[in-house]
């Protein structure tokens, strides 16, 4: 059965291991060359639960109970600033050289936290097995960036300089919770300076679109980068190539 929370003693144990320096972490590490760790993901559809799959490796095919622990946590890419969403822990009996485990955590535990920081999010994990018999131990850690697949943008592929180019952006908010302080934003080398768009919120379920007129002022291939910002999702973004031509 997992568990959210753990016991104070195992709070205490992830929390000082994830919090080593940075610079001393591995992306897969071993206490000793009999077991390996790794996480395959490392990306999360925004407003999807957590579902994280563990592989471990191990030069033996005997059956072995595992014990695996999962702290969570919501923070920015640096890490200075996060919020704990709790720690999965669950109890496997592996088979083989290698085996797959698999942890999951509902989206609520972070949907709710994403306006606490304004800067843009990640999920970091610190994962570790211990295999019950001989205590031995492997640790590793994993960091999430958001997707958002409901962010589309046209514009037409070629232009000419002087002339507006129209683009379309349509945005849905497919999160439980309101979106506020939207921005859309239009940047390019090919423009004389950033064009932006704001709404003040977007409520669940529904779909924004907006157009916004863009003029071209260098000639060759140019890229667009269409992004929108809000409280609680940062960075949604979309890029386009455009030829322009004299």
């Amino acid at each position: 059965m997992d568990s959210r929370n753990g016991s104070p003693e195992e709070r205490k144990v992830m929390a000082k291991a994830s919090g080593k320096p940075s610079d001393d972490k591995l992306n897969s590490r071993t206490l000793n060359n009999s077991l390996q760790i790794s996480v395959l993901q490392n990306s999360l559809e925004l407003g999807a639960p957590i579902y994280l799959t563990i592989t471990l490796k191990r030069k033996t095919a005997t059956p072995q109970n595992v014990n695996i622990s999962c702290s969570l946590n919501l923070q920015t890419y640096t890490g200075n600033k996060k919020t704990n969403l709790g720690v999965i822990q669950k109890t496997v009996q592996i088979h083989g050289q290698e085996s797959r485990v698999f942890l999951t955590m509902d989206a609520s535990y972070y949907i709710y936290k994403l306006g606490m920081v304004d800067d843009e999010m990640v999920i970091g994990g610190f994962i570790i097995a211990e295999i019950v018999d001989s205590g031995e131990r492997v640790a590793t850690d994993t960091t999430l960036c958001f997707l958002y697949s409901a962010f589309s943008v046209e514009m037409p592929s070629t232009g000419k300089v002087k002339q507006p180019l129209v683009i379309t952006s349509k945005f849905t908010n497919t999160l439980p919770i309101p979106l506020t302080n939207i921005k859309f934003s239009v940047e390019s080398l090919g423009l004389a300076n950033m064009k932006s768009w704001e709404q003040e919120t977007v409520p669940p379920g529904k779909t924004i679109t907006f157009q916004m007129e863009c003029t071209p002022v260098k000639a060759g291939p140019q890229k667009f980068i269409v992004k929108f910002i809000s409280r609680q999702v940062k960075e949604v973004h979309a890029e386009k190539v455009v030829l322009i031509s004299k």
